[in-house]
């Protein structure tokens, strides 16, 4: 797990051209669901459920926004194969989550950079019944986190990418070319922010 998990994380830091960006965004997908899919068996002790629930979050979030790639058909079979991982893992990853909440800290902030530390994650239940679901407010922001699917969202919107008013802007095209950023809702309305 530890390795995939590195090879992963060396992609991440990596500056492909653009058009290549689709294709190492998919091979980091792969390799962040193989390393999680490693932990499919066996106890978990703390170090593992701070590496799942931060796999599971940087699985998820590097399928987003790309177009079709090569490796397409290999990342259907593993989100699967990750879907088994963490409905057999959610029991044990939920009670580790009860008593410390810090490793959703630590996974919300690799994908929301600007993450406060100091986070305070409730659980949500529906009807009594404890879901994979957290949440957390500070100032004026909501965190949300589906810990089974990986799933992030601030301020019940998940990172998007730039609209197309934007992209077509003829002052934004002179500054950025063809490239299209990562962002968030900001703190004003209507504002985006980049990841």
């Amino acid at each position: 797990a530890n390795i995939t998990r590195q090879w992963a994380d060396d992609l991440r830091r990596e500056q492909p051209a653009h058009e290549d960006i689709a294709d190492q965004r998919a091979r980091q997908c792969v390799w962040y669901m193989s390393a999680l899919i490693c932990h499919g068996s066996g106890d978990l002790n703390a170090a593992d459920i701070n590496q799942l629930c931060q796999l599971v979050l940087l699985a998820n979030y590097t399928r987003l926004f790309e177009e079709p790639t090569q490796h397409d058909d290999e990342m259907r079979r593993l989100t699967d194969m990750v879907h088994e991982t963490m409905a057999r893992r959610l029991p044990e990853l939920l009670v580790a989550l009860k008593g410390n909440t810090a490793p959703l800290t630590a996974a919300v902030e690799l994908i929301l950079e600007e993450t406060p530390s100091a986070l305070r994650w409730e659980m949500v239940r529906i009807e009594g019944k404890d879901t994979g679901c957290f949440e957390a407010i500070s100032g004026d922001h909501l965190y949300s986190v589906n810990i089974q699917t990986g799933v992030v969202l601030l301020d019940g919107l998940p990172p998007s990418r730039l609209p197309a008013t934007i992209l077509d802007d003829e002052k934004y095209k002179r500054s950025f070319g063809e490239h299209d950023f990562e962002v968030v809702a900001g703190s004003e309305r209507g504002a985006l922010r980049t990841l």
